[in-house]
Order: C-alpha cells, then sequence, then structure tokens
C-alpha cells in the first residue's frame, strides 16, 4: 500500500513540474488579449528589372556592293582580301587610256577659246569687231568647259573609290577581267559600330525606348558578352506574330562580330 502512495505522489510530482514548465515556455504574445510579436523593416524603395531574352542578327552599320559604272576592262587591284580600308581609298582602276586622252584634248581645247576669248574681249572695248562675235565665242567657251566636265567624269568613273570606311570582302574579279554595270568586284562592310536586329513581344512596347541597355552573347564568344544599347523601334507591330522590330548598336572595335 505504502508503494503504491508513494507512486502516485510521484506521478503527481511529475505532472506539476511539467505543467509549470509548459506554462513557462510559452511566449507573452500567446497570452489571449496580449500584443503580438511582429518584425519591423524600414521602408525602401528598390527597382525590380524584366529581363526579355530574343534571337538577334548582326547586320553593317553600312554595307555596299562595290561595282562598276562603265563596261571596261579591270587595269588593277589595289586592295587585299579583308583589308581595312579609308573613304577615298582607291580600290580598283579601270582601263582608261582613251579617256585620258580625251580629257588632255579637252583641257587644250578649253585653255585656246580661253584665250580667244580674252582677245575678242580687248577687241570689243576697242569697239573694233560688234558684240555678237563675242557672244559667240562666249558659247565656244560654255562648250569647251562642258566637254572638260564630261571628260573629267569619264575617267573619274575608272576610278573606283572607296565611299566610306571599312572593311572588303573577297574579291570578285582579277586583273584583266571585262566588267560592267552591276558586276560586283568587292564587297564592303563599316561594322564599328554594328547593328543587331531582334524582336520583341508587343507586350513590352511601353518599356522599348533609344537608351534601353541591353547584353548581347554570340555562338562564337558566348563568355564575352557584349553591352549595347538600344537606337530605334520599329513604327509598326508585325500582325502575325504580334512582334515589334528592335535595332540596338554594338561597339565592335575589333571586329570580332561580323553581319549575319
Amino acid at each position: 500500500m505504502k508503494k503504491i502512495v508513494i507512486a502516485a505522489v510521484i506521478l503527481i510530482v511529475a505532472a506539476g513540474a511539467w505543467y509549470f514548465q509548459a506554462k513557462s515556455s510559452k511566449p507573452a504574445g500567446a497570452k489571449r488579449g496580449g500584443p503580438v510579436p511582429v518584425v519591423v523593416a524600414p521602408v525602401v524603395r528598390d527597382t525590380f528589372a524584366t529581363t526579355v531574352q530574343a534571337v538577334g542578327t548582326a547586320r553593317a552599320n553600312e554595307s555596299v556592293d562595290i561595282t562598276a559604272k562603265v563596261t571596261e576592262t579591270v587595269d588593277s587591284l589595289n586592295f587585299e582580301d579583308g583589308q581595312q580600308v579609308q573613304t577615298g581609298d582607291l580600290l580598283v582602276q579601270l582601263s582608261s587610256d582613251r579617256q585620258r586622252a580625251e580629257l588632255e584634248i579637252a583641257r587644250v581645247n578649253l585653255a585656246e577659246q580661253e584665250r580667244e576669248y580674252k582677245r575678242l574681249s580687248g577687241l570689243v572695248q576697242q569697239r573694233a569687231i560688234p558684240q555678237s562675235q563675242l557672244d559667240t565665242q562666249l558659247s565656244r567657251l560654255e562648250s569647251a568647259r562642258a566637254q572638260l566636265a564630261a571628260a573629267q567624269t569619264s575617267v573619274a568613273d575608272r576610278r573606283i573609290l572607296a565611299p566610306f570606311d571599312g572593311v572588303l570582302g573577297l574579291r570578285r574579279v582579277s586583273p584583266g577581267s571585262l566588267v560592267s554595270p552591276g558586276t560586283v568586284l568587292v564587297t564592303l562592310d563599316d561594322t564599328d559600330p554594328i547593328k543587331l536586329d531582334f524582336t520583341v513581344s508587343e507586350v513590352f512596347f511601353p518599356a522599348l525606348m533609344p537608351g534601353l541597355e541591353i547584353v548581347a552573347r554570340s555562338a562564337a564568344y558566348r563568355d564575352a558578352p557584349v553591352a549595347g544599347q538600344v537606337v530605334s523601334v520599329d513604327s509598326r507591330v508585325d500582325p502575325v506574330t504580334r512582334a515589334i522590330a528592335v535595332r540596338a548598336h554594338l561597339p565592335n572595335p575589333e571586329g570580332r562580330l561580323r553581319p549575319g
């Protein structure tokens, strides 16, 4: 009987200890009607960026097919494949012996007509000849000037110059080749900066504007992203794809990015 009483007392003491321990471990806010614990933080302004990915196509800033204006044979090629050229550099010289001879004749004729006009002008002032004779000579003088200009243009048409700074492609003719208007002699591309054209869904149209920064990665240089800026946004949305075309400029001083 004593053992049973002792066991009961032990159970009562253990239950009381458990009750007081549980009661003391409850948070102050758990009491009915007490304060609720909260986490306080200052209000700050932050920017959330929306990242849009697109596939783009690189294009030259300026691109042209160098062609001949006249039908003539190639006298000389003054460039190498892939050469960097400056505006006005002579690229191709076409045969122009006959045109140069005609130019020299036009210069001589102009000089002669100018001398004759000066001589007749003096005679008119002396009233030795009528004014009509001087007017006729003036017409001859103007004709000689026009002939000289035409001869100069004919010679210039056989000198093919670089229209802007850029990089030449592969030459497509050889010295002695007969070329005609429209025959592509070589290509010329200005690739710094290079244009990047891509399309974006119309839902992002409100955020598209010149000056928007982009980051481009080339398949050839995946670990070397290039930062650029949007320069223009197309004025129309494609009615089929519901996308709008965007153009950006990327710096390309080393020429690592190529059109296409």
